[in-house]
């Protein structure tokens, strides 16, 4: 959403001099204020074609009416294939952290802690994105003694994750790359992309949980129940990658 609102320019330019305009696998939301809807709308009309990722944005541009077509489709990172890429150890669960607050972190290292203990896998922490995540990784490995991966691509993230046990994220494209290497997964979170993310590959509640809601503990109950389930979210996500695939390849 913040792209088609900073780039709201961008397009109207585009219109003017009569070329085509394909909004491609974007993500609508959260929108805070009926300026910020407007200008997403605004920037949604001036399309010739419209796709969306998840069912909460296709519902939300489908109520626009809009005369261009619009598509459900499917995060184009799914599409990624394995790489070699090094595996830390044999029993192992990756965390793809971004820094929010300060009680959230705390909690997070508490479930790092706690799901080590319980579980006797070892903690692996990747930064997606070096720029904003990194420092915050290396902190938080130094609390938890956590071993950290250096996954460039997606397809070295999708090796990595295929021998994971579970996938803890606060990052979109990791729950994406999780569902490519069809790993367990949950959502810590205070981001609603991740949540309809979720519920648009049917796991939604169950594999949620916004970190801003709730107290020390429950992120830690929520990834055993999870894990004991392993083999549930494995087998779903397994016959329905060749769907979501095909959905992403037909753009």
């Amino acid at each position: 959403t913040h792209s088609l609102l900073y780039y709201a320019h961008i397009l109207h330019s585009a219109r003017k001099r009569g070329l085509k305009i394909m909004i491609y696998a974007n993500g609508i939301g959260p929108l805070h204020g009926e300026e910020n809807r407007k200008r997403t709308e605004t920037a949604l009309r001036l399309a010739d074609s419209v796709s969306l990722r998840e069912l909460v944005s296709f519902e939300f541009a489908r109520s626009l009416g809009l005369q261009a077509p619009v598509r459900l489709t499917f995060d184009p990172a799914i599409l990624a294939e394995k790489e070699d890429f090094p595996i830390p150890c044999a029993n192992y669960f990756v965390v793809t952290p971004k820094k929010i607050s300060c009680a959230c972190t705390d909690a997070l290292v508490d479930t790092i802690r706690s799901l080590r203990k319980k579980t006797g896998l070892i903690p692996v922490l990747v930064s997606l994105y070096d720029k904003q995540d990194a420092a915050y990784v290396k902190r938080l490995a130094s609390q938890t003694n956590a071993r950290i991966c250096f996954p460039k691509t997606a397809g070295e993230c999708i090796t990595l994750f295929s021998s994971a046990r579970l996938v803890i994220s606060s990052r979109l494209h990791a729950l994406i790359y999780a569902t490519a290497a069809s790993c367990p997964m949950m959502a810590y979170s205070d981001d609603e992309k991740l949540f309809a993310y979720l519920d648009h590959i049917g796991f939604g509640a169950r594999s949620a949980l916004d970190c801003r809601a709730f107290p020390n503990g429950n992120a830690a109950f929520l990834a055993l129940k999870i894990l004991g389930q392993s083999e549930y979210y494995k087998s779903t996500l397994s016959q329905k990658l060749p769907e979501w695939r095909a959905l992403a390849q037909g753009e």
